[in-house]
């Protein structure tokens, strides 16, 4: 998984706007982008949670 860092690093450079209000959730700046006030970091991590659990079950269904 990506770092905060890396996450808030690579919204800036799709031109992103770092903003002053930082999230409720876990702290980090939010962002503006294409029009939408978000966390950036809590976005990637709910994405990454979807994606681990849709691959751990895909892995865990083996035909008997």
């Amino acid at each position: 998984m990506k770092s905060e860092d890396e996450i808030m690093a690579a919204c800036l450079l799709q031109g992103g706007k770092m903003l002053s209000k930082s999230c409720p959730a876990c702290g980090c700046p939010l962002f503006e982008h294409k029009g939408e006030t978000l966390c950036v970091v809590c976005r990637e991590e709910q994405a990454g949670t979807k994606g681990a659990k849709g691959h751990a079950g895909e892995k865990n269904e083996t035909p008997k």
